[in-house]
């Protein structure tokens, strides 16, 4: 007589599943009718995944899991590798067949596997995900996501054929942990909803799954300070925190960062405005005003314009609300599309039918207070810092236009300066360099992103640079630049057009703000404004002086220690002895390496 295995290898599987069958039944305990039983079952589940037939597919994994053999990490992993390419296959077909397939993963949730982290198992996951809308309820706890492999947290890039540029792919665990938080939402909404259900029934399964999701939250934390490069793990959490619900404080600590770096995005006020509207709509009215007015095409905002409306419409702002709601019906007509029930039973109503359009002229002023009152739940916790805009670059081919703005120094005198695309602030464009603004900001994987900005009427230009006294030492031989000092070792150069110096000469005071830079070193400074000023620079640097003139034998000469070139003194005709009365700035002797004192102005 054959044995199951020969006529598996020859192809007689009804055959061998007969024999396995009967052997299986007459010794229910034996390992060997068992192993038996299993071959053949993987020997149908080979020829069905080679014809891709899920149906036949999942009645093997059903009886795989029915058989209950023990767990054995070799076997497993030969599944997992086995059911890769049917799902691969599957996962290319229109419509997507989400059901037959959410149901050979149910079946497979039924199959005891060892809990060993694999290729396989992860590959599995890859391919499972695909189908992510159809998973079922026991497939993260079957899979296990402390099995993902180091590999697994990385992000990963591929070129597509016939394209030069490769496409960034998000980490397998990124992806798969935002996927269970959204089944996770799913079946939090779903058992919130269980009004057929027994008190009992509802109260066991809002118990379970409200722990799970309580389980993963740590979990997301974790991730996303190990990971901050996963940028939807923050999002995740918040939404799981909103789903859960009650500890406003903890949500909003998770949400309030993801809202401020994804802030020209609806969907992140609106999530803001979902967060609050429980404690606060009126400022839950604000977010979602403000999701109504960022750039996303039409066809997305139909639901935010709806919730809008119901929110202004308690409020009593019913030209405002009729306003959304006919915005929301022209982009569902133009869709070739029809609202939903409820809109169209609110479009019938006396209210919206009413004339409000001397309403309308007014709304301008409370649009604008919507406006502000979403920025500050946004970003009311963060403080305002001042700054000054240094200047705009223009667009090129490789890069975007950018407004660069300059903080107040550090400790070391230092400010690293902050830039911000021109596209999100166009009328930073129209602005003169030095313009008081203040931002808020955040650190955001180790780098400071503003977040807020706006101008900042109480300030003076460049005020965030402290201003120092100088003295003009002299001027370049076309006067397009002026030398001036501060104390020793500092000094610099002012370029005469770009500031509104006037006709300064040699001697004047002058205030100046200047930015230091070290590089490699060396410390360099930068003008960025100057003016005349009255008030006195340092004695250091700047000294009035009356002395005899001594003569020395080069033509030069000296009053008061104060050095006197020999074309002064020719010019003046002045003798030995002579007194003599000006102004001496410090200037550097670049021949003999050491600061003089030089005359500048003589009265």
């Amino acid at each position: 007589m054959p044995t199951v295995a020969s006529l598996c290898q020859s192809g007689d599987l009804k055959i061998a599943y007969a024999q396995a069958e009967a052997s299986l039944e007459s010794h229910p305990l034996s390992i060997v009718a068992q192993g038996e039983m299993h071959y053949v079952i993987r020997a149908y589940l080979k020829k069905a995944t080679a014809e891709n037939d899920v149906v036949a597919a999942t009645r093997c994994v059903t009886k795989l899991g029915a058989l209950a053999l023990p767990e054995n990490a070799g076997l497993d992993e030969k599944l997992f590798w086995e059911l890769r390419p049917l799902l691969f296959t599957l996962s290319k077909r229109q419509p997507l067949p989400g059901q037959a397939v959410g149901k050979l993963l149910e079946a497979l949730t039924r199959v005891a596997v060892a809990p060993e982290a694999s290729r396989g198992r992860s590959v599995l996951l890859q391919m499972a995900l695909k189908f992510k809308d159809f998973l079922p309820a026991g497939w993260w706890q079957w899979w296990n996501l402390d099995l993902l492999l180091p590999e697994d947290f990385k992000a990963n890039s591929f070129t597509p054929a016939g394209e030069s540029k490769a496409v960034q792919q998000p980490a397998l665990a990124e992806t798969a942990h935002g996927a269970y938080v959204r089944q996770l939402i799913k079946r939090l909404k779903e058992v919130g909803n269980l009004a057929s259900s027994s008190v009992e029934t509802m109260s066991a399964t809002t118990i379970a799954v409200r722990a799970e999701a309580a389980d993963l939250l740590p979990r997301l934390e974790q991730l996303a300070e190990a990971h901050p490069e996963y940028n939807w793990m923050g999002f995740h959490r918040a939404k799981l925190l909103v789903a859960l619900g009650g500890d406003l404080a903890g949500t909003l600590a998770a949400l309030l960062p993801v809202v401020r770096r994804k802030s020209t995005e609806f969907w992140a006020w609106s999530l803001l405005g979902e967060t609050l509207c429980p404690t606060d709509r009126a400022t839950a009215l604000a977010c979602y005003y403000k999701a109504s007015t960022c750039r996303s095409e039409e066809m997305y905002l139909g639901k935010v314009r709806e919730t809008l409306a119901n929110l202004l419409r308690e409020a009593g702002h019913l030209s405002e609300a009729q306003l959304q709601l006919r915005l929301m019906v022209k982009a569902k007509e133009a869709e070739g599309l029809r609202p939903s029930y409820a809109v169209s039973q609110l479009i019938t109503q006396a209210w919206f039918l009413a004339d409000y359009s001397g309403e309308q002229r007014q709304a301008a002023a409370l649009r604008q207070a919507w406006l502000e009152s979403a920025e500050q739940a946004a970003y009311g916790d963060l403080p305002w810092q001042p700054v000054v805009l240094q200047y705009v670059s223009e667009e090129t081919p490789e890069k975007p236009a950018k407004a660069r703005l300059l903080p107040a120094a550090d400790g070391s005198g230092e400010a690293k300066p902050l830039a911000v695309p021109l596209k999100n602030y166009r009328w930073l464009g129209k602005l003169a360099a030095g313009t008081p603004l203040q931002i808020r900001s955040e650190n955001v994987a180790g780098r400071l992103k503003v977040v807020q900005l706006k101008p900042r009427p109480d300030g003076q230009p460049w005020d965030v640079w402290p201003p120092q006294i100088g003295v003009i030492t002299s001027l370049s031989h076309d006067k397009t630049k002026a030398f001036f000092t501060i104390r020793p070792g500092l000094s610099g150069a002012i370029q005469v057009a770009d500031l509104p110096l006037g006709d300064v000469i040699p001697g004047d005071a002058v205030q100046v703000r200047i930015q230091s830079r070290v590089r490699d070193g060396l410390t360099r400074h930068f003008v960025l404004a100057a003016e005349p000023t009255t008030s006195a620079p340092h004695p250091s640097v700047y000294r009035d002086f009356t002395g005899k003139l001594r003569m020395h034998e080069k033509g030069f000469g000296f009053a008061d220690n104060i050095f006197l070139p020999p074309q002064l003194i020719l010019q003046r005709g002045w003798a030995e002895g002579d007194e003599v009365s000006g102004r001496a700035v410090l200037t550097h002797n670049k021949a003999k390496g050491k600061d003089e004192w030089s005359a500048v102005l003589i009265k």
